[in-house]
């Protein structure tokens, strides 16, 4: 019998103009959580589709559990045991948690009882203290995801292939979703973990397999990876080539933003801090911290209880985004898809977007020329790829989503930029581009407040950072103070130690 329950066999993809997938070809062993790891591009999703039927490959093979596959359908990809959890949710918002994870099961909606008792136990076992007739809409996001994997499970794949499954989790759920899947994997279930998180895939994986260009360039095991060994293999360069150098601020720099105990509810406690040009001033800490809230406030989408905000030292009222965009800010918010861009408009109205009045020609119409030729001048500089201008966002890949974003900013000559999480859910090489956007921004004078989970990243591009927990800034540390340990405890500490000085 062969130690491998899924040999992949010289698959190719072809879409038109686009080869997917080249000869791949590589090997994962029973009862093993084998990570795929790769630049969006690479392949990954492309091969996760064709494993579980929703494509079929022009060329090529693969064998499962023993038996050959050209073209599989997915029904029947379910029935031979592969089964997938995608990073975008597929539930019934109104159904319960039971009615989701069975849905389409026939027998489980005949016998209801069996249905909550079976959805229990599923829940015991990933560490989730709801009850069963909970309905979906009633979840956090984190929840559900974790649902969402509760659905793709309770049949008891062989196979189950894992897309970003941690992309919206805290870290509390991210260990409940780790310690799950090893229960899987003792009970002899094979994981296909995808991830852009290097950390978690050292974690969590026993191999390793990297993807670039469609095509295999290694399968190793885990324990002979690190981070800066598995970002050469997918991008060919090094760990230390990431990141920009980070300039010192210029004698001149000057205070645009001030923050004075600003309080919402439970969620933002008394947080203080100041920005200056050129910097970029990090926020970091465990998700729930209050770090989104805190944004949400001084962008005017959420109101605050008590504070005061200044801008270029005058006191400010900021009640709506609109009003925040008169003083000189741009939002780019954590969740791009819901409220970052418009996915049925063009690149170039998304870029044009917050700047019509600017745009506009004797304060009533914008001219389609002028507008043309400035979005291909922030296609060009921000290396977007995309066929035109006229191209939906939504079609475009989530690095070059967020360029978008960035490009509209930019043109709408903010002052104050905060970015969330900009670069969650995008691969490495659009990462590094989306650094190097944030080091020019500094250059420029641009303030720019980054929030991100990723303490490298904090490290990597920031001048000084503040860290939050429960809901207060707990801290703030100046780059020639970093270190990842420093941080990471003041992510963990109750007490307020910010002066906002």
């Amino acid at each position: 019998m062969s130690e491998f329950i899924l040999e992949i066999k010289q698959i190719c993809k072809r879409f038109p103009g686009v080869i997917a997938l080249e000869n791949m070809s590589f090997n994962v062993k029973y009862g093993e959580i084998h990570a795929i790891v790769g630049e969006n591009g690479a392949g990954k999703s492309t091969l996760m589709k064709i494993l579980s039927g929703a494509y079929s490959a022009n060329e090529g093979s693969f064998v499962f559990d023993g038996n050959t596959y050209t073209i599989l359908k997915p029904k029947q990809a379910i029935d031979i045991g592969i089964n997938i959890t995608n990073q975008e949710l597929s539930q019934v918002p109104e159904l319960t948690i039971a009615g989701n994870i069975f849905l389409g099961d026939e027998k489980a909606w005949l016998n209801e009882k069996e249905m909550v008792d079976r959805t229990k136990v599923l829940l015991d076992e990933v560490g989730l203290h709801c009850k069963p007739d909970t309905k979906i809409k009633e979840l956090s996001i984190g929840t559900r995801q974790l649902v969402e994997v509760l659905k793709a499970t309770h049949k008891s794949p062989k196979l189950l292939i894992m897309d970003e499954p941690t992309s919206s989790l805290s870290s509390h759920e991210i260990s409940l979703l780790f310690n799950y899947i090893k229960k899987l994997k003792e009970k002899g279930c094979t994981i296909l973990y995808i991830s852009h998180k290097l950390d978690e895939i050292l974690e969590i994986s026993d191999t390793v397999t990297v993807l670039r260009d469609g095509k295999h360039v290694a399968t190793l095991p885990t324990a002979d990876c690190t981070q800066e060994k598995l970002i050469f293999l997918m991008v060919n360069r090094n760990f230390s080539e990431i990141f920009p150098e980070v300039s010192p601020l210029p004698a001149n720099s000057r205070e645009i933003l001030r923050v004075n105990v600003v309080t919402r509810g439970k969620t933002v406690n008394n947080c203080s801090f100041y920005l200056r040009s050129g910097e970029v001033f990090g926020f970091t800490g465990l998700i729930g911290a209050g770090r989104t809230e805190l944004m949400r406030i001084l962008f005017g989408v959420d109101k605050k209880d008590a504070g005061e905000i200044f801008v270029n030292g005058k006191k400010v009222s900021i009640h709506s985004p609109k009003e925040a965009m008169k003083v000189g800010m741009g939002f780019v918010t954590e969740d791009r898809r819901k409220s970052g861009f418009i996915p049925m408009m063009s690149v170039r109205d998304n870029i044009t977007l917050p700047s019509l009045r600017k745009l506009a020609t004797a304060k009533v119409f914008t001219h389609p020329k002028k507008e043309g030729k400035i979005v291909e001048k922030y296609i060009k500089r921000f290396s977007i790829k995309t066929p035109s201008v006229f191209q939906y966002v939504m079609n475009l890949s989530g690095g070059n989503q967020q360029k978008v974003i960035l490009s509209k900013w930019m043109l709408a000559d903010v002052k104050i930029l905060i970015m969330d999480e900009p670069t969650r859910g995008i691969d490495v090489n659009s990462k590094r581009e989306i650094y190097n956007l944030i080091n020019e921004f500094s250059k420029l004078g641009m303030g720019v407040i980054l929030v991100s989970s990723e303490i490298n990243e904090i490290i990597g591009l920031c001048h000084r950072t503040a860290v939050m927990c429960e809901g207060k800034i707990t801290g703030e540390v100046n780059r020639e103070d970093f270190e990842y340990e420093k941080i990471l405890k003041l992510a963990f500490e109750r007490g307020d130690k910010s002066n906002g000085a």
